[in-house]
């Protein structure tokens, strides 16, 4: 089943998440809540998260990732003004900090994790 939905693309994924949202209420109302709709419901929910969370980002993730990597304790200045994007490239920072994959040995200053 998530290989169906990780298949879908996003209109299509928001499309069959509001049905099974509204087939689910109908349910709810007659007292009968399947268990194959409620586990359908979440896995929706999810892929859409995952697809929110990532949208954007990947590809600006890994440019950030590679210039933390080849200038260790750059500034964050000195990424935006090398990667651009303010709002993405913010984004990608946090996300890489967020995952452990940037640290931020001194103040202002980031490095990638050692592996």
């Amino acid at each position: 089943m998530s290989e169906e939905i990780e298949d879908l693309g996003d209109k299509e994924l928001v499309s069959e998440y509001r049905d099974t949202v509204e087939f689910r209420t109908i349910e709810s109302e007659e007292g009968q809540v399947s268990p194959k709709q409620i586990n359908l419901q979440q896995a929706l929910r999810d892929q859409i998260l995952e697809r929110m969370n990532s949208a954007g980002t990947n590809e600006r993730t890994t440019e950030v990732y590679t210039y933390v990597r080849d200038n260790p304790d750059c500034s964050y200045s000195e990424i935006l003004g090398a990667v651009g994007e303010v709002g993405e490239t913010i984004d990608a920072i946090y996300q890489l900090r967020r995952a452990g994959e940037v640290y931020e040995p001194n103040e202002g200053k980031l490095r990638v994790t050692e592996e």
